[in-house]
C-alpha cells in the first residue's frame, strides 16, 4: 500500500471521487462547499491556507484531507473519500498519515465531525478518538425584521462581557476547542445575555449561539439574529447547536428551523503531559546526623542538684 501527499498530477482522480465524499469539518463544508472541487483543490497551494491530503493506492485509491488553524495549535479533519470505499484497512493508515501531518504543524488537537449513526464512529474511535460532543445542524428559513439590536463587536467591555458568559457557559475541557479565535468566528452581540459566533464563506453562513439560559425570548432573537445575517451575508444560513446548548431545540423549532443532522465532534489529542522527576537523593544524603543530647533546662535559675 503506498501513502503519499496530495499531488497535483492527482487532481483528475480527486473530481472523479468529487461525489462521493465524507465531509468531516462539517462548518467548513457548509461555507466553503466540497474540499474536492476546482476551488477547494486550490487551497492545497494556497500560501493563505493550511491544508494537507494524504492519497493510499491499492484496490482503489482513497484520499484524505486535514487543515489547521492558523495559531497552529488545532488541526481538523477534512474529509474521506469515496464514501463507498471506506469499509477497508486502508483508511487506519490514511488516518494515521494525517495525524502525523498534525504533529508535524505543532498541533495540540485533532478534531473530526461524525454523524451519530455511522459506521465510521468505532474505526476513530480505535485510533484514540473520544466524543467531546454531540451536535446538531440546522438550516434557518428566511425571515425579514427590522430590529437592529444585533451587532458585531471589535472589543472593549462588549467583549469582556462575552467571555465572561462564555466561561460560564463552555465547559473547562472544551473551552481549548471551542474559542472563537480558534474557529476564526466574528463575534455578534444582543446584550449581555445573547451572542452568536459566525462563521461565513462564499456558499453559507453557519452561526453558534452562545445564549444564557434565562435569556428573555430567545425565539424572538433568533429570528431577528437570521435576519441580520441572511441580508449581510446573502447566503444560506446554518446554525450550529453544541450540546451544552442543547436547550434551544425547542426555541429553533418555532422558528421553522429543518433539522439537518446530529453529530458528534470527536477530538484526539496529539499533546502528551509529562512530569518532570526530581532526582532521589544520594544514600550518603539520606543518612541521618546524630542529634545532640537534650540538656533539660532548669525552671529557676539554680543548676539541677543545687
Amino acid at each position: 500500500m503506498l501513502i503519499r501527499r496530495f499531488a497535483w498530477w492527482d487532481i483528475p482522480e480527486a473530481l472523479r471521487l468529487r461525489n462521493e465524499v465524507l465531509g468531516l469539518d462539517t462548518t467548513r463544508l457548509l461555507t466553503g462547499g466540497n474540499p474536492l472541487d476546482g476551488p477547494g483543490l486550490v487551497r492545497h497551494w494556497s500560501p493563505f491556507h493550511q491544508v494537507c491530503s494524504v492519497i493510499a493506492y491499492g484496490e482503489r485509491p482513497i484520499l484524505g484531507g486535514i487543515s489547521c488553524n492558523g495559531e497552529g495549535e488545532l488541526a481538523h479533519l477534512l474529509y474521506l473519500a469515496p464514501l463507498s470505499h471506506l469499509d477497508t484497512p486502508a483508511l487506519s493508515l490514511v488516518l494515521e498519515a494525517l495525524l502525523e501531518q498534525a504533529l508535524e504543524w505543532g498541533a495540540l488537537y485533532v478534531l473530526a465531525e461524525v454523524e451519530a449513526s455511522h459506521p465510521l464512529l468505532d474505526a476513530f474511535r480505535r485510533l484514540r478518538f473520544s466524543v467531546a460532543l454531540w451536535e446538531t445542524f440546522w438550516e434557518l428559513p428566511e425571515t425579514q425584521s427590522k430590529d437592529t439590536s444585533w451587532e458585531a463587536i471589535r472589543g472593549g467591555v462588549q467583549r469582556g462581557n462575552f467571555f465572561s458568559l462564555y466561561h460560564q457557559l463552555v465547559p473547562p475541557m472544551l473551552q481549548g476547542i471551542e474559542h472563537p479565535g480558534k474557529r476564526r468566528q466574528r463575534i455578534y452581540a444582543l446584550n449581555a445575555w445573547g451572542y452568536a459566533l459566525v462563521s461565513a464563506g462564499a456558499h453559507g453562513t453557519v452561526v453558534t449561539p452562545l445564549f444564557h439560559p434565562d435569556m428573555p425570548e430567545p425565539v424572538d432573537a433568533l429570528r431577528h439574529l437570521a435576519s441580520l445575517l441572511q441580508a449581510r451575508y446573502h447566503r444560506a444560513l446554518y446554525l450550529r447547536l453544541p450540546s451544552y446548548q442543547s436547550w434551544l431545540g425547542s426555541a429553533l423549532e418555532q422558528v421553522g428551523a429543518r433539522f439537518l443532522s446530529r453529530q458528534a465532534l470527536l477530538i484526539h489529542h496529539l499533546a502528551k503531559v509529562e512530569f518532570e522527576k526530581e532526582p532521589l537523593p544520594a544514600a550518603s544524603a539520606l543518612r541521618t546526623q546524630p542529634s545532640p543530647p537534650l540538656i533539660p533546662t532548669p525552671l529557676s535559675g539554680k543548676s539541677p542538684g543545687k
